[in-house]
């Protein structure tokens, strides 16, 4: 009989099915979800998350906690998404990490399949606002699973990323329903990987690049000022200095967002490559699509993985997260 593997959210350790807690880190353990071989006839859309299922308080120890997330013993707010995680599904793969510099992860992540079609979600929660992680998580879990289920029901990957958009803008809202100011926001970006096409969506300041063997170039515009100026060839240093506040945000997710103006475009790879979406943690040490490629182009989890430990290297300031998908979306993810 076959055992089945177990997968550590938080770090990536892998065991066999009697394990329950992970040995390196203590994160409860996930059965790591079977591959859909290529001969299935109707495979059901997959998807994971970086949402943590933390036993204990990160602050005192402590597993005691309320409902709404804070410890009973040291008033600690637990974050809702994972310090660590790394997600491979093959074709697509993705990696947060919270870094060594801030208290929690704000950032989100999700990847998912429906057959050879690949996903992938990331939303950065805004630090500036309060408890965004929760915002970010929300928004994330029903972009993807919205996008899949509109899939799998027969929709274009166009109209099923405007249905994601739409959906994780309704939920990042809902989270801060409660809050008279300053409310719960984030960033969105998404990924939709077909045999001949990617479907791309987005808003805000968190990134998509293409990456192939000929070319790379970012097939997304920040929400912002100095996005916009980069898009029509202004140089960063004249950006900086015609405006003070050039890259705040414009458009997010949240309560109190301004009217929804998603991006949803698509793009057709000129030959086989990568897809890379990230949140600016990673974009801020790798402005320029050309920075990418000092990083060996693997498998989407190694490629994801790289990636996020170049960030950290570089500093670390922010959360990171980087998600990986191949083109075309191989079974194995080689490139």
């Amino acid at each position: 009989m076959t055992a089945t593997m177990m997968h550590c959210p938080a770090c990536d350790l892998t065991a066999e099915d009697a394990a329950q807690w992970c040995e390196r880190c203590g994160e409860a353990l996930e059965a790591m979800p079977p591959m859909e071989s290529p001969g299935d006839a109707a495979p059901a859309p997959m998807w994971r998350s970086t949402a943590a299922h933390l036993s204990a308080c990160l602050q005192c120890g402590r597993p005691e906690h309320t409902a709404d997330g804070f410890c009973v013993h040291c008033g600690q707010r637990r974050s809702p998404n994972s310090i660590r995680s790394a997600i491979d599904l093959g074709p697509v793969a993705g990696c947060t990490d919270r870094g060594p510099r801030r208290k929690r992860n704000e950032d989100a992540l999700a990847v998912g399949r429906f057959g050879l079609t690949t996903v992938a979600v990331i939303c950065d929660g805004v630090a500036s606002a309060t408890q965004s992680d929760d915002a970010a998580l929300a928004a994330t879990e029903t972009g993807i699973r919205v996008v899949l289920d509109e899939l799998a029901s027969g929709k274009p990957p166009g109209s099923a990323a405007h249905a994601g958009l739409t959906e994780a803008a309704s939920a990042a809202a809902s989270v801060g329903v409660n809050y008279e100011s300053n409310p719960p926001a984030c960033t969105y970006v998404s990924a939709i990987v077909t045999a001949t096409e990617v479907t791309i969506s987005w808003v805000g300041d968190s990134r998509i690049y293409w990456w192939g063997a000929e070319s790379i170039g970012c097939l997304t515009v920040d929400d912002c000022l100095a996005g916009r100026l980069a898009a029509q060839g202004v140089s960063a240093d004249d950006v900086r200095y015609q405006a003070k506040h050039a890259y705040a945000l414009d458009h997010w997710l949240g309560a109190d967002s301004p009217t929804l103006d998603p991006h949803i475009e698509t793009f057709t790879p000129p030959g086989p490559g990568l897809i890379i979406v990230c949140s600016d943690g990673l974009s801020r040490y790798l402005p320029q699509p050309a920075d990418l490629a000092a990083t060996p182009m693997g498998t989407p989890a190694a490629t994801a993985q790289a990636l996020t430990q170049r960030a950290i290297d570089a500093g670390g300031v922010d959360n990171v997260s980087v998600a990986v998908l191949a083109y075309p979306p191989v079974e194995d993810g080689a490139r």
